[in-house]
């Protein structure tokens, strides 16, 4: 199980990551379920940012619970994947703007997790002065 994990992680330090796969998913069940036939281009367009989105948020360090730049990038990346769904994808307007909330949400889940996992690795002592 231990090559899942290879740095150790406690389920409180993924929470970022994990987040961000959730509305990465969750927006992938929207496109595909509530979208009759998106096609594939709009489709890969409009899921790639989020997708990206996702390896910034847990490759972007954030040294301090302060510090947003997680959460900035799942921002970045989820108002890009917005941008193009509008564009894109032929959906009805309820459906956007249902995009367009998670979006938002999405942004103060990953600032809330960061600083749960900010919490957790100052109480195990596992804090980096970078």
């Amino acid at each position: 199980m231990n090559s899942f994990n290879p740095f150790n992680y406690s389920l409180k330090e993924l929470a970022p990551l994990i987040t961000s796969l959730v509305f990465l998913i969750g927006y992938g069940v929207t496109l595909f379920v509530a979208v009759p036939d998106p096609g594939f281009v709009p489709a890969c367009a409009a899921l790639v940012p989020a997708a990206f989105g996702l390896v910034e948020v847990f490759t972007k360090a954030a040294p301090d619970a302060a510090n947003l730049s997680k959460a900035l990038k799942q921002l970045q990346a989820a108002g890009t994947s917005v941008a193009i769904y509008f564009v894109a994808v032929p959906a009805d307007t309820s459906n956007k703007i249902g995009v367009l909330c998670g979006a938002i949400v999405s942004f103060f889940a990953v600032i809330w997790a960061h600083k749960a996992a900010h919490r957790t690795r100052a109480a195990r002592g596992t804090l980096s002065r970078a």
